[in-house]
């Protein structure tokens, strides 16, 4: 049932700040060609699920814990429990982590996402507009991680087909004017 698809709404706004993808040693205030997903000081390629433009970056990911939210929001360093697999009447989560997005006078950011997920049989299984990455005041130090607002819940119940599900965002940070387009997949199996 599309009724499984449910938004989560995780008001989590503790910073999460590593060294293995974003580079969090740069001061300036101001994102410059170093800015965006980093591992070990050089920059990440873009790929399908991991992009940045502009200083801006996102990276989607589905998971399969949802304690990890709860996680978020302690001091430790968190373990993203990442699955390419829903098993069946088991949710998955699929998440947005975000770098750097551009903020008003009021430094207030506006990132919003659509998400259109497909299944097995190529139809539109669920079709998300305008979900809270992050709209509201944004004082996070540059190139800091933070877990978005909304993230989506997916659970495949009994009736629902098993199979390659497929996963397109579209990332617009409406301050800095750049869109991202992010795909991934996970595998729907009964066990």
């Amino acid at each position: 049932m599309r009724t499984a698809i449910t938004l989560l709404i995780a008001l989590l706004s503790v910073t999460f700040t590593t060294n293995s993808y974003a580079n969090s040693t740069h001061p300036s205030p101001q994102p410059s060609k170093e800015d965006g997903w980093l591992k070990n000081g050089k920059s990440i390629p873009d790929s399908n699920n991991i992009k940045s433009k502009n200083g801006f970056g996102v990276q989607m990911w589905i998971i399969n814990d949802k304690s990890f939210f709860d996680n978020w929001n302690k001091p430790e360093t968190p373990k993203v429990p990442i699955t390419q697999t829903a098993i069946r009447n088991k949710p998955v989560f699929i998440i947005f982590v975000f770098i750097n997005p551009g903020v008003d006078k009021e430094s207030k950011a506006n990132v919003t996402a659509d998400v259109t997920i497909k299944s097995p049989d190529g139809k539109i299984y669920g079709d998300f507009k305008d979900i809270e990455i992050w709209q509201q005041i944004y004082k996070v130090p540059q190139n800091s991680i933070q877990l978005a607002v909304g993230n989506l819940g997916v659970k495949i119940e009994d009736g629902e087909q098993l199979g390659t599900y497929k996963v397109n965002a579209k990332i617009k940070d409406k301050i800095k004017n750049v869109t991202l387009e992010l795909k991934t997949d996970f595998t729907a199996k009964e066990k």
